[in-house]
């Protein structure tokens, strides 16, 4: 690698700059009565594009040699919520002008409820809860499949050379790459299931975030985009794609007891995305930034 001369070689990505500050937008605070808020879960598959690594930091013996360990729940490797918020949230930042997210006001924790940004009221800020939340990704199971394979990570990191939020998209052909550090990762094509928790948000709010997981309003994968997840984005690892199963909405009963149906028919979960998706609307700079994610997260 050369960037260090000044000749830096082409790489997987991109940058987006950031938005306004996260104090000068408005949103209605937690606490307060939101006309037409849904509570709820929606059910996502994902699927490994590429292999996946989410690393503990930690190293373990596989196959005769010490290789770089990934996150395991009873021995099976899963992608943590959070390893799925964070991305998400970087995305939502990037097109609905979520601020930046060092911004000194809300690092210090001196902003109001009322004041954050739609992203940081959805995902969270320094004091605030967030109104979302991710379960652990786990692999479905299958026969004959490996739960597990060994990778190859560059040793090289190249620092942040540019303003804004840096996203890794496709390999340039061209791209030079020195893979030698054995990791484990997540097969690509594994499929594994995780649950979206949404607390009193609006319909516009949570179509917001499936836009961030790559759904576009046709439904079809050309027209939306894939996330990368986890570690090893910089040699081309971490893709995966969004897609939502069943679905369930809280609802009060006559003795004003909360309860929650699953509507599991796919026809109806293509139709509250629907809804979800038409609500968000995206303005003329949003659609370009997505436009932008469409043509290099793939």
């Amino acid at each position: 690698m050369d960037w260090q001369n000044g000749e830096r070689p082409p790489r997987n990505y991109f940058t987006i700059p950031h938005g306004r500050d996260v104090s000068k937008s408005s949103v209605t605070a937690r606490n307060a009565i939101r006309r037409n808020a849904i509570s709820g879960t929606i059910e996502l598959c994902i699927k490994a594009v590429t292999e996946i690594h989410i690393g503990t930091g930690g190293f373990t013996e596989y196959d005769g040699r010490l290789v770089k360990d990934v996150v395991r729940t009873n021995g099976i490797p899963v992608i943590p919520g959070s390893s799925i918020k964070g991305p998400i949230r970087q995305i939502h930042e990037a097109v609905f002008q979520g601020g930046d997210p060092w911004q000194e006001e809300v690092k210090r924790g001196n902003v109001s409820h009322a004041q954050l940004s739609l992203s940081a009221a959805l995902f969270g800020a320094l004091g605030y809860q967030g109104r979302l939340a991710f379960e652990d990704a786990v692999p479905i199971p299958t026969d004959g499949d490996a739960e597990i394979v060994q990778i190859c990570l560059s040793a090289q990191y190249e620092p942040r050379l540019s303003e804004g939020r840096r996203f890794y998209g496709k390999m340039p052909q061209e791209a030079q790459q020195e893979p030698r550090i054995p990791a484990l990762a997540i097969p690509r094509g594994t499929i594994l299931l995780t649950y979206l928790h949404f607390d009193e948000v609006t319909k516009m709010e949570l179509g917001t975030i499936l836009r961030c997981m790559g759904l576009a309003d046709s439904f079809k994968v050309r027209d939306g985009f894939q996330v990368r997840l986890g570690g090893g984005k910089y040699d081309g690892f971490g893709l995966a794609k969004f897609s939502p199963g069943k679905f369930k909405l809280m609802s009060k009963t006559l003795d004003d007891g909360l309860i929650q149906y699953w509507h599991e028919n796919d026809e109806e979960t293509r139709a509250f995305c629907g809804q979800l998706l038409k609500a968000s609307n995206p303005n003329d700079n949003e659609q370009n930034i997505l436009a932008t994610f469409r043509e290099n997260m793939h």
